[in-house]
């Protein structure tokens, strides 16, 4: 018996028959990749391989193809991709398959799920080998990441650039990777992601770097904070007014951990009743070193930019990047102290 692949092992070209088992799509697609690459080459002549994507796919021509040598190689790729159902209509006839598969070819089926207690699986362990895409854990990314990184990319993420890019990209090894390459190409000739770089470039969505500014914020890293802020205004024409509503939502966020910690919740009681996603910061983290009360009357000055902006008064653009600069200073002890003093307005909100 050959046995299971495991999660970071190559795919081996004697194999006959490989079994891509789980649900991260991404990583599904890349281990048929990986694999029709280890039997043919990276340019395989499209003789050498028959690839199926559809439910409608006839068991005939897989086996056809499956038992018809190829003239321009040792073997014959035949990969059969989301095929869960296919398995449902011809599972005995693969199983058969299975117990004798021919040497001209190679087999690659790519499903969800296959337990491993059925038959198929252990004819998959017999004639070849099974490559597992589980969905990754969120401390499993990170490891995932730095490997992508190096083997994919040629470059390195520095740690805290690592943890920038858990909390502004949804755990998905797909929207990760595509981050990845992006970020790859902008930091040339460099070859460390940084977490300033994730900061500038990753969440391409208002929200998310609506978020990276209240977390910058949080910091007293006022130049992060100034530098997204004008990222977000170059780029979007309505990004002001927009991003007003963006802002208030990020700060009651802050106002309710805030709120929480001084009643004396622990943080990962917070993370749960807020639903704090577990590849977010700690909650402490998030109001930094700001109070309860900078975070509430913070919030009411947001509301008084807003009214500046649209009544003519200033610019929304101005009050913003104030803001920002008398917040950094504030969480970092600077002149931004006295606003401790200052009363918060009872029933604003923004």
């Amino acid at each position: 018996m050959r046995g299971k692949v495991s999660k970071s092992a190559p795919p081996r070209a004697d194999a006959s028959a490989y079994l891509i088992l789980g649900p991260d799509r991404f990583r599904a697609v890349e281990a048929v990749r990986s694999v029709i690459e280890a039997v043919v080459g990276t340019e395989p002549d499209p003789t050498t391989v028959s690839e199926y994507d559809s439910d409608d796919t006839e068991l005939a021509a897989v086996l056809d193809d499956l038992r018809t040598p190829s003239l321009l190689a040792s073997r014959r790729v035949v990969a059969l991709r989301n095929a869960d159902e296919f398995v449902s209509r011809y599972r005995d006839a693969l199983e058969a398959y299975l117990e004798s598969p021919a040497d001209c070819s190679v087999f690659i089926l790519q499903v969800r799920t296959c337990a491993s207690n059925t038959r198929l699986y252990k004819r998959f362990e017999q004639a070849g080998r099974i490559i597992e895409c589980d969905v990754l854990r969120p401390h499993e990314l990170r490891g995932w990441i730095a490997h992508r990184a190096d083997s994919v990319y040629g470059c390195r993420v520095a740690p805290d650039g690592v943890a920038r890019l858990l909390e502004l990209v949804e755990p998905d090894s797909g929207r990760i990777d595509s981050e990845l390459a992006k970020l790859a190409t902008f930091i040339v000739p460099r070859t460390t992601i940084t977490r300033e770089d994730v900061e500038l470039l990753v969440g391409s969505n208002r929200q998310a770097k609506l978020f990276a500014i209240t977390d910058a914020i949080a910091r007293g890293d006022a130049r992060t904070a100034l530098s997204i802020w004008h990222q977000i205004l170059a780029t979007e024409r309505d990004a002001p007014y927009r991003a007003i509503g963006g802002l208030a939502w990020s700060f009651r966020r802050s106002v309710e951990i805030a709120r929480l910690l001084a009643a004396g919740e622990s943080p990962a009681a917070i993370r749960q009743r807020l639903r704090i996603p577990p590849f977010a910061p700690d909650p402490a983290d998030q109001v930094g070193r700001l109070s309860l009360r900078h975070w509430e009357h913070y919030l009411v000055k947001l509301l008084q930019a807003d009214i500046a902006g649209k009544t003519g008064l200033s610019t929304t653009e101005v009050g913003v990047e104030r803001l920002i600069v008398e917040m950094c200073a504030d969480a970092t002890g600077g002149a931004g102290r006295k606003s401790r003093q200052v009363p918060v307005a009872a029933g604003g909100s923004v």
